[in-house]
């Protein structure tokens, strides 16, 4: 295990971090109340305020996600009845599996919106037509609209002060 999140009294973190820096070499350290917040995983946290949390992965999809679009000839929004019956070749099939990967991890994570349209395609999996390919496309055009961030308030009473800090290794993005 090489990266950490912890949350805490600024006492227990200081612990923590005295011990971390004990027994390991540790690379970068990031806080959520930080301006820029907490990059962990794909999600962006940010602590706005005392108790408030916010968590998106706006990066996550624009890296990842948006750039994965099917290519077809014409801009393609509907399916034909022989969309429904072309099976994608095998280049197709490998990016379907990768792309329905990453609508599954952002759906677990923060896009509830997306959740039931993302299962129904990983029930194509290996099988995938180009009507399936269509309708992932539409699912990457609704991660580009509809930009989802879920927000936590009043996380503990604001008599009992918690901070939220991130450690990564030191060979991050390497």
């Amino acid at each position: 295990v090489d990266d950490l999140i912890c949350t805490g009294t600024p006492q227990v973190l200081k612990a923590l971090n005295a011990l971390l820096t004990t027994d390991f070499t540790v690379g970068t350290r990031e806080d959520a109340a930080d301006p820029a917040g907490v990059l962990y995983r794909g999600s962006r946290i940010k602590s706005k305020r005392k108790g408030q949390l916010s968590i998106d992965m706006k990066e996550y999809e624009k890296r990842e996600v948006s750039p994965c679009r099917y290519k077809f000839d014409t801009k393609r929004t509907r399916a034909t009845k022989k969309d429904t019956e072309t099976v994608l070749d095998a280049k197709g099939q490998e990016w379907y599996r990768a792309i329905v990967g990453k609508l599954i991890w952002i759906s677990c994570q923060v896009r509830a919106d997306l959740q039931t349209q993302t299962s129904q395609a990983a029930s194509s999996l290996g099988r995938a037509t180009v009507a399936d390919a269509i309708k992932i496309n539409s699912l990457i055009d609704q991660c580009e609209k509809r930009k989802i961030a879920l927000q936590f308030k009043c996380l503990t009473p604001k008599t009992n002060r918690r901070s939220l800090k991130v450690c990564c290794d030191a060979a991050f993005k390497n």
